[in-house]
């Protein structure tokens, strides 16, 4: 005899199934034994064990917060400033992040080691113009970058200052322009500074007290060199000539003209002294020169054959 009551819901005599939180008779070892109740233990709930294994309702701000942005459980990526997720160690982290902090900034660090956009007007305001950190190299008055103790620094200035002027000091040590009608005046015809010597009658450089001085030209040997010309094709003494009497007898043996600097800009030899004598012209290499004072030296043989020479100055103005 069986007991009616004994039966389990199933119907089964003495059976275990038991009516779940479900409502549906199962064996409790049923594997979907109380199928519909979730992790939290409500009927039908929606909770889960999230990535984290805690029980959460999917919509819960907490729920799979162990996960970082990358997906990995316990991670420790993160969205940088640029939006990008990665790791804070990671080279990339905020690379778009200039370095004053501005997301997409130009701002970068300059060679004096300071954050500036590039267009600051102290952007690598600590290089010198040779592009020398904290360098002394200046812009001079030439336009040149050079270090001010640099002995070309300011070298196209010239003793008056003037930039690309032309002012120099003279033999005397006075700076003026060599077109100055005081440029050498210290310097005597036979070039000597502060010398006392004069072109006399004759056109011979001598000092006054010479016995030969105004005695020259009485004995046949009569020549004049001027001491300046203007090469300016007015036709009035634009070269630089030499003059004797006409019935004097003479032969140019040598010629020559030096600037300043003991360049020779003029060299006339063994030539007969008459009318087609190449004279000076005041031009170096075909180049005009400018106004200033030149040194020559001339030989003239006689018709007696004597030799004489004669040397001096001689100022070319324009």
């Amino acid at each position: 005899f069986i007991d009616p009551d004994c039966k389990d819901c199933a119907g089964i005599p003495y059976g275990t199934s038991i009516i779940d939180d479900c409502g549906i008779c199962l064996e409790p070892t049923d594997p979907n034994f109380n199928a519909c109740v979730d992790c939290a233990g409500t009927i039908n709930g929606t909770s889960v064990i999230d990535d984290c294994g805690i029980c959460l309702e999917p919509t819960d701000p907490s729920f799979n917060a162990c996960v970082d942005c990358a997906g990995t459980i316990n991670g420790t990526s993160v969205i940088d400033d640029c939006g990008i997720c990665l790791e804070p160690t990671d080279p990339n982290f905020n690379a778009c992040v200039d370095c004053a902090g501005t997301i997409n900034g130009t701002s970068v660090i300059d060679d004096c080691g300071i954050c500036l956009e590039p267009a600051d007007p102290n952007f690598n305001a600590c290089v010198d113009c040779a592009g020398t950190i904290n360098g002394t190299s200046l812009i001079d008055d030439c336009g040149i970058c050079l270090e001010s103790a640099d002995p070309n620094f300011n070298a196209c200035v010239d003793c008056a200052g003037t930039i690309n002027g032309t002012s120099l000091i003279d033999d005397c040590g006075i700076c003026l322009e060599p077109a100055d009608l005081n440029f050498n005046a210290c310097v005597d015809c036979a070039g000597t500074i502060n010398g006392t010597a004069e072109i006399d009658d004759c056109g011979i450089c001598l000092e006054l007290d010479d016995p030969s001085f105004n005695k020259t030209c009485s004995d046949g040997f009569d020549i004049y060199i001027p001491n300046a010309f203007s090469p300016n094709n007015d036709g009035i003494n634009d070269r630089f000539e030499i003059f004797k009497k006409r019935e004097t007898q003479t032969y140019i043996r040598k010629f020559v003209v030096f600037n300043r600097w003991g360049n020779l800009v003029y060299n006339l030899r063994e030539t007969e002294f008459n009318s087609s004598v190449d004279w000076w012209d005041g031009t170096f290499n075909s180049q005009n020169l400018q106004s200033d004072v030149f040194v020559y030296y001339i030989e003239i043989e006689f018709g007696s054959g004597e030799i004489r020479n004669y040397y001096g100055s001689i100022s070319l103005i324009k």
